[in-house]
């Protein structure tokens, strides 16, 4: 289905809700969509082409609010540092909310760049914890 049908598939059923705003973000790009009474209208449309290019390191975010952690606390070595590779799914930390660890995984085959939180620092949902290189 071309995009333009689905955005109107989008449209007509924002108008069927009482839904004011529709903030849709893929891999693809993004759009944002208003509902002002009984008109929508588009406020911000980005494609794939406003996109990061595909080899530019992507941040991999918090799931959940949280302390992150570069060991598991029964283990002495980190499960991953700067400039391993590393495959899709593997973890890459943890986030311990409360008594519960939740793997980090890898979103993609990678090379981790950046790590942007120390071990044992509370972090908020979305927050950046490090940067993944894709793999050409």
């Amino acid at each position: 289905m071309p995009r333009t049908e689905q955005l109107q598939q989008l449209i007509q059923w924002l108008a069927g809700t009482d839904i004011g705003l529709l903030d849709l973000r893929t891999p693809e790009g993004s759009i944002r969509l208003e509902r002002n009474g009984a008109s929508e209208e588009i406020l911000e449309l980005d494609t794939d082409e406003d996109a990061a290019p595909p080899n530019e390191a992507t941040p991999v975010a918090a799931s959940s609010l949280g302390i992150f952690l570069h060991t598991h606390p029964m283990q002495a070595t980190a499960l991953t540092s700067v400039g391993e590779q590393v495959a899709a799914g593997q973890p890459l930390g943890l986030l311990q909310i409360g008594p519960l660890l939740q793997s980090v995984d890898a979103p993609q085959a990678g090379v981790v760049t950046q790590l942007h939180v120390d071990s044992g620092q509370p972090v908020g949902w979305g927050e950046p914890l490090l940067d993944l290189q894709p793999l050409e």
